[in-house]
């Protein structure tokens, strides 16, 4: 299954003293929600807000700053340099900040704040304001380092911003994924694919395996980036904990033996944790380890089993069902996975 951008209602205006403001609706996957807005956003400069903020803001006709914090923070509390000076805080993608963009970009996402249950709606500023615009390097100047700027990538509106001066607006509602981890590895594989591409290498073998991984369940954990790799270890609180739970359920019957469990959590924004995906898979018309452990080997790739998703778990009623549970990760190219570490007296809270 593949995961596409939806736009709709393009065009939509809405008029307010004689000047019409033209509002573009987007719907999009959560998964890879940057990548699919970039377009969008490359070479211009724009304001980000929630989407509950749009409506009053076409009311009073401005986009005011927030200097006394009257309004709530759309990326949540931060001292921010420009907010501090009476500034309406703006994201800067244009053409002459592209060297620094990779470095520095994913420091404040656009989208960051974006979930299906909160929208957000992006203002572009009319190219006809871009002189008044105060650069980043204001903060060095005036020695400001205990505030906050995205380097490079933020410039500062002093005072309102008149709906006279938003060229357009975009309105962006999140769609979840019915299947975050598969719809990972497709991103996964698109991603790997337009690294190949950029480098004029050959893509078409890597991109059958990736999507072949994305339409099969290989049992393992992956996530969109990979930033993070490791293991993971669980005792049961109780024998058979998780299997009781799914007989209770009614989702599986006596008959079927309980062989993995995958848990996905996410897309997770602004320290929001997101209700686990919990997977369970079963071999059928077995009843013992033995017969288990027998039918597991006997068995070719892809393995036969039956999946049995878990609807509605809260993250720590599913920690409830292990005693311990214990996870080891390493940063990505530096793994310390089975490396023995010196003893040394652990440090902080």
């Amino acid at each position: 299954m593949c995961y596409h951008a939806l736009k709709y209602d393009k065009g939509v205006t809405r008029e307010r003293d004689s000047h019409i403001v033209k509002i573009t609706k987007l719907q999009l996957s959560e998964t890879r929600l940057f990548e699919s807005v970039f377009p969008y956003l490359n070479g211009r400069v724009f304001h980000v807000t929630k989407e509950s903020n749009l409506n009053a803001i076409l009311e009073c006709g401005e986009i005011r700053p927030n200097q006394d914090d009257s309004y709530p923070s759309t990326f949540g509390p931060y001292n921010s340099f420009f907010g501090n000076r009476g500034c309406v805080c703006l994201f800067d993608y244009r053409p002459e900040t592209a060297d620094h963009f990779e470095e520095h970009h994913e420091k404040c996402l656009p989208t960051q704040t974006a979930s299906p249950e909160s929208g957000i709606a992006i203002f572009f500023i009319s190219e006809s304001v871009y002189p008044i615009l105060k650069p980043w390097t204001h903060l060095n100047e005036e020695k400001a380092y205990r505030e906050q700027v995205l380097p490079y990538l933020e410039v500062g509106h002093p005072g309102p911003i008149a709906l006279e001066n938003i060229d357009e607006v975009i309105v962006v509602s999140v769609i979840e994924d019915p299947d975050p981890p598969r719809a990972g590895l497709l991103a996964r594989a698109l991603k790997e694919v337009e690294k190949m591409r950029a480098n004029k290498r050959n893509y078409k073998a890597p991109l059958t395996k990736l999507l072949m991984e994305a339409s099969m369940d290989i049992f393992r954990a992956s996530v969109q980036y990979g930033d993070w790799k490791g293991t993971a270890a669980a005792d049961n609180a109780e024998f058979d904990a998780f299997y009781k739970l799914l007989l209770g359920k009614g989702l599986i019957s006596e008959t079927d033996f309980l062989v993995g469990i995958h848990v996905y959590i996410g897309e997770n924004r602004m320290g929001q944790v997101r209700p686990p995906y919990v997977t369970a898979f079963l071999l059928e018309g077995v009843d013992n380890y033995e017969s288990a452990e027998a039918a597991l080997r006997s068995m070719s790739d892809p393995l036969d089993l039956k999946r049995v998703r878990i609807e509605n778990i809260a993250l720590n009623d599913f920690l409830g069902l292990f005693k311990r549970f214990s996870i080891a990760i390493s940063a990505r190219g530096l793994d310390i996975t089975g490396r023995e570490i010196l003893p040394r007296e652990e440090e902080g809270e």
